[in-house]
């Protein structure tokens, strides 16, 4: 295998991974667990944010730079915190069928 195709598996998987765990960690009777992923996400783009050096730029390069920076660095945080959503609100509509069949009974 060429280096190239070696860092296209292991970008794939670092991108991967974490919807998976995501989606594992959503789908627990506790909600706690399932933010944690989203959470990790946002201080990482917090620090990267943090990480920007300005020397020599205008204030204005420097805003641009550092929104874009917070943008792209939340891509991941929005992505995980959408699985969150969608399997927390599959379960609230389970959790509410089994409660009416019970009912029923």
């Amino acid at each position: 295998m060429s280096i190239a195709s070696n860092l296209t598996f292991m970008l794939l998987f670092l991108w991967v991974a974490p919807l998976i765990l995501e989606v594992f960690l959503a789908r627990t009777r506790s909600k706690i667990p399932g933010l944690i992923l989203p959470g990790l996400s946002f201080i990482v783009s917090l620090i990267e944010v943090l990480n920007i050096a300005a020397v020599g730029q205008s204030i204005l390069q420097n805003l641009f730079v550092l929104m874009m920076t917070f943008l792209l660095g939340n891509i991941m945080t929005v992505i995980l915190l959408v699985i969150y959503f969608l399997c927390r609100r599959r379960m609230d509509r389970q959790h509410q069928l089994d409660k009416m069949n019970i009912q029923d009974l």
